[in-house]
């Protein structure tokens, strides 16, 4: 058992170590027991455990409340059983919602979690976890909540696998701690049982937590796979680069080598869990097959396949070199390719008039297979959404279809078709991803049915499937998928077709990136884009500085290499912008079935977390502007991105806020990033916090605490006018979009959106049951911040001019239906959503908007729009179209600008549709100001 020296690091406030009895050691205090629990064998030979059925009556408590008020704590347990979603295991508040004080650990699949409740708090709901959790065996988990630092942290294990940041406020509440359900005795659908629960006051070092776990002994790592590996490995770098084999491959399994050596060495110390160690007997494993296999003459790959995906050809004389010049670049370092596959977006067509672009390529191809380079390479091609309509006219012959000895000709199935071809014996099977019929989705699931019915049927060979769209549910990029790639997903997953490697494009991610490689139903794979393979969504925590399409010293653009080994499939990464192969090789287990995935199973992962070895450096601190230079963390894969949080002391907010991107692919590399936050707040103590986290969400931080200087007061600036309001709208400051804030200029610049405003609004001479234009004043009062001062006593007085004169004000994402379009953050003034990924023909549609009175309206739109062209956008009444507005280009999708138009309304209640006429553009909102000339004839 652990050792009094280790277990009282901290003083105790409850102790539980259910040996045979339900009593809290700590306290002398007996527990209560309610419904069916019972004892069993504890985590060590001749030691206990609490065992408790599923069920909210079946729970053991605490008699009292056990209250840490703001300060620090520990919770530390032994664990094993179920991990249904939300289900309690032990709690003191009420967790029908999160945001209801006090704290519940939880789990969820294969996850155990720990929730936060600050009610008083702007982000009242913090939870963090990991889902890593295998509990079908004893796993011990440490959760830390350390107030001094506002940082809570979780270890599985000893070994620490999540932080988050925390607010102010009292965790306590009048509700015992219960074990099994939460604080009302509600969420107890897990069985489980439970040992040694000890709660400290407190934060326990690492050190200690992993002593914990080590006093028991019980460190039940399985290291003989990957030993086995190492020694292999080292017999096989013994023996020195081999003669016809690749120097690039031997340098990769000795870098592998390196990582697997050092985490095997250091396992007892670090405790990396089962889940690293298979991690690295899997990459090790793979990287000693990539080297004796490879790219050889002595072992030729049974299907060797170039992965080329959105070319995005133009007429610009530009595009078309470099896509011949990548071509030459492909067919140079993978020589032995039998297909070059494009998985969509040959052309980067948005007009109907650019499907002329495609004959750019043909004129490439045709070139190259002029000068011998695709005498024995089949060219195939994926239509993609930038593919317009006619290009399938221009496409190279054969390269969309297979020979067709009726006709004599190669079949045409580009557009709107799906087709299957064999290459060495290999199915590949194309689809139309942009349309979801029986000529697309629907044929493509034929040629997969005639395949498994086909006498030379091998269930173990792999399958090629392919259309421009990702599947739903698969890699990182599944939320581009469409219903017509869906279709074909799902058919794959009903009819086991395990062996089916699903190549798709689009997204333009990164394809090194892990999460690019999925297996779930099948083994899936995003293939990024050999244009730019640099845009990215925003992760867990939001968007990026850089933006979505990343402006890099040298833009990575990607294609892929893959080898078919009989039941397994090597992909490599070649950067085609600095010629070098990129990322982690990957040794896809294909034709084995679903049991030999080893890609995307929770038991193999790398949960290793990025390390910083240098600390942050405060170039400049002002009373409002802070400027730091920080070196990048270090990661055993990559560094994907970085969190940084500017944490007020006093408010215990987060008052500023951004992730960066790493850019593990970018020439030259930017070791050193240095980054400036405006708007602090004078005379203010904060924790700078910057968290580094990899492609898997392992996440380490570090901080550094500061004091900004104070200011002096010279001015405020008095609120603009206020017009556009909706007639009607309550009498309240909320309610008429009152600002909250003035922003002030003090002795060291302005100081923005900091200086709260009170207004008086029940002074005002408005009236809400007027149903007509009304322009009034507010008087407000200024509250000065902390840290400002004011010695010449500016009067802290303001007021604002209120114009009600809006029928209606309707934010674009209120739709009550919708075709084609997506909600996404908007940074336009108010901030909120807006809605963007809106083509030709989408629509929103908004029921019972009320016009007050007959007349011609003002129509504004709020929109951001990114086409030369400009956009347009019809407004339709009762299924009439009213007016067909221009929307002039604004340069940016989220550079944001108001477009007037007229429109004449009948009043009562309308149901108003906005139609797009083309793509281009995003909107926020739109509004219909009161017409100055009502005409009540109209009807």
């Amino acid at each position: 058992m652990p050792t009094n020296a280790v277990m009282n690091a901290n003083p105790l406030i409850a102790s539980m170590k259910f040996d045979n009895n339900l009593k809290d050691d700590a306290n002398q205090e007996n527990l209560e027991g309610n419904g069916n629990y019972s004892y069993v064998d504890g985590v060590l030979p001749g030691t206990k455990a609490l065992h408790l059925e599923s069920g909210d009556g079946n729970y053991v408590g605490t008699t009292h409340s056990l209250n840490f008020g703001n300060d620090s704590f520990t919770v530390s347990f032994w664990y094993k059983g179920d991990t249904n979603k939300n289900q309690v295991i032990l709690s003191n508040k009420d967790f029908s919602n999160g945001s209801n004080a006090g704290w519940a650990i939880y789990t969820s699949a294969n996850s155990v979690n720990m929730n936060l409740g600050f009610p008083t708090a702007k982000e009242k709901n913090i939870s963090f976890g990991r889902n890593t959790f295998n509990a079908s065996d004893w796993r011990y988990v440490t959760y830390v909540v350390d107030r001094n630092k506002m940082l809570a942290s979780l270890y599985i294990d000893g070994y620490e696998m999540a932080e988050t940041t925390l607010k102010l406020g009292t965790l306590d509440t009048y509700n015992p701690l219960k074990i099994g359900v939460d604080g009302l005795g509600n969420l107890g659908g897990n069985s489980f049982d439970i040992a040694d629960l000890m709660i400290w006051k407190g934060v326990l070092s690492n050190d200690v937590v992993q002593a914990n776990y080590n006093s028991y002994a019980v460190n039940k790592v399985d290291m003989n796979a990957l030993n086995n590996t190492i020694s292999e490995a080292n017999t096989v770098i013994a023996g020195g680069l081999s003669n016809g084999y690749s120097k690039t491959d031997f340098d990769y399994l000795k870098k592998v080598l390196k990582q697997a050596n050092t985490v095997a060495t250091t396992q007892k110390e670090k405790l990396f869990t089962q889940e690293t160690i298979n991690y690295y007997e899997r990459e090790l494993t793979n990287a000693i097959f990539i080297y004796q296999k490879s790219n050889k003459t002595a072992t030729p790959a049974d299907l060797n396949m170039i992965v080329n995906s959105d070319t995005e050809i133009s007429g610009n004389p530009a595009a078309i070199a470099r896509v011949e010049d990548d071509f030459r670049k492909s067919l140079k370092i993978f020589s032995q390719a039998d297909v070059m596959l494009i998985p969509g977006d040959v052309t980067g067509g948005n007009n109907a008039i650019e499907y002329l672009w495609m004959n750019e390529l043909t004129n490439v191809y045709n070139k190259l297979k002029d000068e011998g380079k695709f005498d024995n390479i089949a060219l195939y091609l994926v239509r993609g959404n930038h593919d317009m309509g006619g290009a399938e006219k221009l496409i190279p012959v054969g390269s969309a279809g297979a020979w067709n000895e009726s006709t004599k000709s190669y079949d045409n199935n580009f557009f709107n078709d799906a087709y299957r071809v064999k290459i060495k014996g290999y199915n590949l099977v194309v689809f139309d991803g942009n349309y979801d019929n029986n000529n697309t989705s629907g044929k493509a699931k034929n040629f997969l049915d005639q395949i498994r019915k086909e006498p030379d049927y091998d269930p173990t060979k792999p399958i090629f499937v392919s259309s421009h769209f990702p599947i739903s549910g698969t890699n990182w990029g599944s939320g581009w998928s469409t219903s017509a790639s869906n279709n074909v997903g799902k058919y794959i997953a009903d009819n086991d077709l395990s062996q089916v490697v699903y190549l798709s494009g689009h997204t333009h991610y990164d394809p090194t990136d892990e999460r690019s490689l999925y297996q779930g139903a099948a083994s899936y794979f995003d293939a990024g884009s050999t244009n730019y393979s640099s845009y990215i969504d925003g992760g867990p925590s939001g968007g990026y500085i850089e933006g979505a399409y990343i402006n890099y010293h040298t833009t990575p653009r990607i294609s892929n290499f893959i080898e078919v080994y009989g039941t397994k499939v090597i992909i490599k990464h070649y950067n085609l912008s600095t010629e070098e192969f990129v990322g982690i090789p990957s040794v896809v287990n294909v034709g084995e079935g679903k049991d030999a995935f080893t890609y995307s199973k929770s038991d193999t992962r790398e949960l290793i977390a990025p390390q910083f070895d240098e600390g942050i450096t405060i170039n400049s601190l002002k009373s409002n502007e802070l400027t730091f230079t920080m070196k990048q963390a270090n990661d055993n894969v990559r560094v994907l991105e970085y969190n940084v949080q500017l944490i007020n002391k006093l408010t215990g907010e987060v008052d500023k806020s951004f992730n960066s991107l790493s850019l593990p692919l970018d020439k030259p590399f930017d070791e050193h990033r240095e980054y400036t936050i405006t708007g602090l707040l004078p005379k203010t103590p904060y924790i700078l916090r910057v968290f580094a986290a990899d492609s898997m969400y392992n996440r380490s931080s570090q901080d550094i605490d500061l004091i900004t200087d104070g200011v002096k007061l010279n001015s405020f600036t008095a609120p603009a006018d206020k017009t556009g309001v909706a007639i009607g709208t309550a009498k309240t400051a909320d309610a008429l979009g009152l600002p909250t804030t003035v922003d002030l200029v003090t002795d060291a610049g302005s100081l923005n959106g900091v200086a709260k405003v009170t207004w008086n609004v029940d002074a005002s001479k408005y009236d809400p049951t007027v149903k007509t234009v009304q322009t009034f004043t507010v008087t407000g009062t200024v509250t000065l911040p902390n840290g400002v001062e004011n010695p010449n006593n500016v009067p802290l007085t303001t007021s604002i001019s209120v114009t009600v004169d809006a029928a209606a004000f309707i934010q674009a994402e209120n739709y009550t239906s919708m075709n084609n379009v997506k909600k996404e953050d908007t940074n336009d003034i108010g901030g909120g959503q807006a809605l963007g990924y809106i083509g030709a023909d989408s629509w929103m549609e908004y029921s019972d908007i009320d016009i007050p009175s007959s007349g011609t309206y003002t129509l504004q739109y709020r929109v951001a729009v990114n086409k030369s062209a400009g956009s347009g956008i019809t407004f339709i009444v009762d299924g009439v179209p009213q007016k067909t507005t221009t929307l002039p280009d604004t340069g940016g999708w989220q550079t944001w600008s108001t477009v007037s138009d007229e429109v004449t309304l009948a009043a009562g209640k309308h149901t108003i549709r906005l139609h797009a006429t083309t793509d281009g553009f995003n909107i926020n909102w739109f509004k219909l100001l009161y017409p100055t000339n009502p005409n009540p004839s109209l009807h």
